[in-house]
């Protein structure tokens, strides 16, 4: 009996331990090593000492100086403080790491230099020609991810890549292309992000145990497997850096890129320092092996994890489950969680209407995604009854927070811990494109938690009409029906177009006053003469940074600061998320000229900072 207690409690503490350690590493470096600032994606950077509410405004904050780059900036930048021996540093330096849709890696020193256009810290990296390539230029080229036209006109890197801070390596995926053959492969790289250059290598083209179904959405009855056509796909969610067993892994997911006969892929990839370095395939997942779609995008976001699962939302695809899961099914539209040793699923949830949703054309065949929006998982039991929670979202507008524990499969009705639909005037298939924020702080003794959301405004149909809408406050609870209010605790007077703004919290722990939500406005609707509100149909606009007081964005002066009307900001990316690093925030663009517009020969980072006063940089126009 005391034996049993004994380990009883030993579980407990191990299982705290491994809750309290990414929150640990984040309090003690403000280090931005992967997407969303943490594994549990919460997009909080709960170290920065600098900016506050009381420091940022119109008048003591603004644009202090631009990283130029070559090629379109969809992946979020990320930053390493003090890092030795870096490359063009004399001494220890802050760095802030750059990939573009041109396949160019480029590293900065992430302080103000005395430059408003500081030079890279080492040569850029040109990726695709470390494989004798070059990245995809959609300009004449009706090559899949060309077609679709979400990300043009180049295609390189889109998703985030990740930093081992420890083994001094940063993992990028790219596309890249064959003049030759007129092909384009994707490939995964392992940097030395001190040195600047490229240590392996290795082409992405895995198979999986699977069969072609006849029609989309639908089942094979066959046996053999399926293969990856990089063309088919899309690299766009952020990679996932986890220790498994001893050593560390990269993961790289893949969605259809407008193709679904294609698949949604999870790749896991092993690094040895050799001689010579290598990059090696370690595990294969296929979300629909046996049918089509399931792709893993999720707005850019990156696959999240607790250390010992792996989790991802799979968008419209094949459904077929029936009973325990197995590596033969196929998960369309689902919340999967996986074994990272393996890939293998240990559990699963699927909404109730993935059959009947549209009126009975289902999930797959309607285009309406359930993995349209990333997973974030809380990063600290507060809820009666379930201590491990993850929420995500959809393109029906709904909101679903799930027992990490229990995800309860396929249900009617659902399960899980709560479901809610966006408290507005839901428009035709309107819903979310994007993924939470999450921030803790102390008030007068008490622990208060929120997150921060954005709803689409142009919805799945490309309504272009339809009215902006604001991003949303949170206040959790720790008891009731579910954790998240049925109507939002507060809203910014900012209404946003577009896929909404994507959040990111900066503070310094949980000091109240130091709550900041920064976030992205894809600018891009007008008020026309004689409309009682603006809509999102317009022309393309600079991107417009925003600062609000985290502790409540409706007061009325929430707003600390906005970028509107400068004219030294370029334009906006989709999915565009904000990096806050010691003091500056980064902001990734492109030119004109992938709007329609006639742009200009190179595109940038904005960075902001605090300006205009004694020993600072002056702000920008």
């Amino acid at each position: 009996m005391h034996r049993f207690v004994c380990v009883f409690f030993l579980c407990l503490l191990a299982r705290s331990l491994m809750w309290l350690t990414p929150a640990a590493e984040a309090q003690t470096s403000p280090n931005v090593w992967t997407w969303h600032n943490d594994n549990n994606r919460t997009g909080w950077q709960q170290n920065e000492t600098i900016l506050s509410q009381n420091s940022v405004s119109q008048t003591k904050f603004g644009k202090v100086f631009q990283l130029n780059v070559q090629g379109a900036v969809f992946a979020q930048p990320l930053a390493l403080y003090g890092v030795q021996n870096e490359s063009g540093c004399s001494t220890t330096c802050n760095v802030v790491f750059v990939a573009t849709e041109q396949d160019i890696l480029y590293a900065f020193n992430a302080d103000y230099t005395g430059t408003t256009t500081p030079s890279p810290l080492w040569r850029p990296i040109d990726l695709a020609g470390a494989v004798n390539g070059t990245y995809l230029n959609c300009t004449n080229n009706l090559i899949s991810p060309c077609a679709v036209g979400v990300i043009n006109p180049d295609v390189g890197v889109t998703g985030t890549p990740v930093i081992d801070v420890n083994a001094g390596i940063l993992y990028v995926a790219t596309m890249v292309y064959f003049s030759a053959n007129s092909t384009e492969e994707y490939y995964l790289h392992a940097v030395d992000y001190k040195a600047g250059k490229v240590l392996a290598s290795i082409e992405i083209n895995p198979t999986f145990p699977g069969s072609v179904p006849i029609a989309e959405c639908g089942t094979s009855n066959g046996t053999g497997s399926i293969g990856f056509n990089a063309s088919a796909h899309y690299q766009r969610s952020g990679l996932l850096l986890l220790n498994v067993g001893t050593s560390n892994k990269v993961f790289v997911a893949f969605a259809p890129s407008g193709d679904e006969s294609a698949n949604g892929w999870l790749l896991a990839y092993s690094y040895t320092a050799g001689p010579p370095p290598v990059l090696s395939l370690t595990t294969t997942f296929a979300t629909t092996p046996y049918g089509s779609g399931g792709g893993i995008w999720m707005a850019s976001a990156a696959p999240a994890s607790d250390g010992s699962y792996i989790y991802i939302s799979t968008a419209n695809g094949t459904f077929d489950v029936s009973g325990v899961p197995t590596t033969s099914t196929d998960y369309g539209d689902s919340l999967l969680k996986l074994d990272p040793s393996t890939l293998s699923v240990t559990d699963y949830f699927t909404p109730a209407d993935v059959f009947t949703f549209n009126s009975g054309a289902g999930r797959c065949s309607s285009d309406d995604d359930f993995g349209s929006g990333g997973v974030m998982l809380f990063p600290d039991s507060f809820f009666t009854g379930h201590a491990d929670l993850m929420v995500t979202a959809d393109k029906e507008s709904t909101l679903y927070v799930v027992d990490r524990d229990h995800l309860t499969n396929h249900n009617s009705p659902n399960l899980i811990v709560q479901e809610l639909t966006t408290p507005m005037p839901v428009e035709t298939r309107q819903g979310y494109w994007g993924s939470p924020a999450y921030w803790e702080w102390n008030n007068n003794g008490t622990t208060v938690r929120a997150i921060y959301y954005s709803v689409d405004a142009t919805t799945a149909d490309h309504h272009d009409k339809n009215a902006p809408v604001p991003m949303n406050m949170y206040t959790l609870t720790a008891q009731g029906s579910g954790p998240v209010p049925g109507t939002p605790s507060n809203s910014t007077d900012t209404k946003f177009c577009g896929h909404g703004g994507r959040p990111t919290v900066s503070s310094n722990g949980a000091a109240i006053t130091s709550g900041i939500v920064w976030a992205v406005e894809d600018s891009n609707g007008d008020n026309p003469p004689g409309a009682t509100q603006p809509d999102c149909k317009g022309s393309i606009k600079p991107a417009i940074l925003h600062a609000y007081n985290a502790s409540n964005l409706g007061n009325g002066s929430s707003e600390l600061y906005n970028s509107s009307g400068l004219r030294s900001v370029s334009y906006p990316t989709n999915f565009s998320t904000p990096t806050v690093f010691n003091g500056m925030v980064y902001m990734g663009t492109q030119n004109n000229s992938a709007n329609g517009g006639p742009g200009q020969q190179a595109t940038e980072v904005d960075v902001f900072g605090l300006c205009g006063q004694t020993g600072q940089p002056s702000c920008m126009p």
